[in-house]
């Protein structure tokens, strides 16, 4: 595939740096009560399945506290006396918890990076426009995050983890995302992934990565890709609208309507693409345990 896979966020202290708006304030698991902090080094933070949806995310009152910044290119924890001077409530916020950052690793983390992330992996695709998927789901779950606004967990309890995808290829991100929630390539990932009870299925980096896609080339493949744009343009249209929730009964069920009838289209358009005119519904992995 035209892109690169990621997983999402690991700090090893998850109660600290994860906060729950709630009013003007936030609310720390760490300390046990809601806590004062500048929005500077927050930011909106999805859950695994709880948040990443089919087409557009769910709206979340977490946010993730983020003490880096890009320097000439690279990414690096905030100097300390920058986060005071800048931040001086989230400073004393971390302050409180330094004990529990700092015996993170088997106190390892005693030093001048006591109160950074333990893995600060792929810091620098949070902020970019990509697609998500939680790690597991019981069918494909991808949106878009087209701003660059959403950060992510790895991995976790209550609603686990996800992937970032960002494409390396000159792709539109809703072609992609049209393909990737195809039942189609849906079918494909399902057959060679990990199964689980209850129909539950792993969204993992080295699953996703053997989807095949199809970049047009000809013209009768970037007709039914552009097609697929415009469909799945409306899907997250309707999607969207679908998330206010003073609409009526009514509303709701003729957006939902329109949400799939887009959704058979786009899977009719990418059954021409791969040339496929009908999609197994049978795996041969057990489900295991």
């Amino acid at each position: 595939m035209a892109q690169r896979i990621f997983v999402g966020l690991q700090t090893s202290a998850d109660d600290v740096f994860i906060l729950r708006k709630e009013g003007r304030h936030y609310y720390s698991s760490a300390l046990g009560e809601a806590v004062d902090v500048e929005p500077d080094l927050l930011h909106v933070l999805l859950k695994g399945s709880v948040h990443i949806r089919r087409w557009v995310p769910d709206v979340s009152n977490l946010f993730v506290l983020f003490p880096y910044e890009s320097v000439s290119g690279r990414w690096q924890l905030i100097d300390a006396g920058k986060v005071e001077e800048r931040c001086p409530k989230t400073w004393a916020y971390l302050r409180r918890c330094r004990s529990r950052l700092a015996s993170r690793e088997r106190g390892t983390f005693e030093g001048e990076q006591w109160y950074g992330y333990v893995y600060p992996k792929n810091l620098a695709y949070m902020a970019v426009k990509k697609i998500l998927t939680p790690s597991l789901g019981r069918r494909a779950e991808f949106c878009i995050d087209e701003r660059g606004e959403y950060y992510f967990v790895g991995s976790g309890g209550g609603g686990g983890g996800g992937y970032g995808i960002v494409l390396t290829e000159s792709l539109p991100l809703r072609y992609m995302v049209g393909l990737l929630n195809s039942k189609l390539l849906d079918w494909y990932l399902k057959s060679i992934t990990t199964r689980f009870h209850s129909g539950w299925f792993a969204y993992n980096k080295q699953y996703i990565e053997q989807v095949p896609i199809v970049i047009p080339t000809t013209s009768s493949e970037k007709r039914s890709a552009d097609a697929i744009v415009e469909r799945v343009t409306e899907i997250i249209a309707s999607r969207t609208r679908l998330r206010d929730r003073r609409l009526s009964d009514q509303v709701r069920a003729q957006l939902t309507r329109t949400v799939e009838a887009h959704e058979a289209r786009v899977d009719e358009l990418v059954n021409r693409l791969y040339g496929v005119t009908e999609v197994p519904v049978t795996f041969e992995k057990e489900t295991p345990g």
